[in-house]
């Protein structure tokens, strides 16, 4: 395991336990507010099962928790097996209207998709971290339009990552998708909206090209 994706977590934590399954899934919250991770344990569920028949490799671990972290200074970090989430993020009112949780499901599934992109499977060095954003990114739009087909998720990828990735393209501050990065002190450098828009749209053309078929099976 590469030693950023450790993580532990001390606090007031309440947990609220998916159904039995093979892998045991749990939300994990401040107290008094686990009630409200129901809806994401459910969409947790469900990218679960079709990452791994898309990626046809099951998932590698006994275990996943979703952990809503109050002021978490990013949107969420795919730590193996015990993934952090911005609590905004993770915690949805039951009465929230399907179209409002398009982020929140795109969000879970993409860090879901790391535990294969990024954790099975790391880079050796930060130089090619783009890899992982990339594919989880790709992946990520791929799995919900299979699952959550009235979200939408293509017409998001195009309308989000592939414009962005054209826009930051046109910039005189663009740069490669692969960023040499000498140190770790650089690693920040290498990791932009270009490493997740950019890099999915070059592997959703390069699907494009051979066929969904033949890029699964890799």
């Amino acid at each position: 395991m590469a030693t950023y994706l450790f993580y532990l977590g001390v606090g007031p934590f309440e947990r609220l336990n998916a159904p039995t399954g093979k892998v045991s899934m749990s939300i994990l919250a401040p107290a008094g507010r686990s009630g409200e991770g129901q809806r994401a344990l459910e969409v947790a569920r469900a990218g679960l099962e079709e990452l791994e028949r898309y990626y046809r490799i099951p998932y590698p671990l006994p275990k996943l928790d979703l952990i809503a972290v109050p002021e978490f200074p990013f949107g969420a970090m795919e730590n193996w097996g015990a993934i952090t989430f911005r609590d905004m993020q993770l915690l949805i009112a039951p009465s929230t209207p399907a179209g409002e949780m398009r982020y929140t499901v795109a969000t879970i599934v993409h860090e879901i998709a790391h535990q294969w992109f990024g954790n099975l499977v790391t880079p050796s060095w930060w130089t090619d971290i783009w890899l992982n954003e990339s594919f989880a990114t790709f992946v990520e739009h791929k799995v919900v339009e299979r699952r959550y087909p009235e979200l939408k998720s293509v017409e998001d990828f195009l309308s989000i990552w592939t414009r962005w990735g054209f826009m930051l393209d046109s910039l005189p501050t663009t740069h490669p998708i692969v960023v040499e990065v000498g140190d770790t002190r650089e690693v920040n450098q290498a990791i932009d909206r270009l490493s997740y828009g950019k890099g999915a749209s070059v592997l959703r053309m390069i699907e494009g090209y051979l066929g969904s078929e033949r890029f699964e099976a890799g």
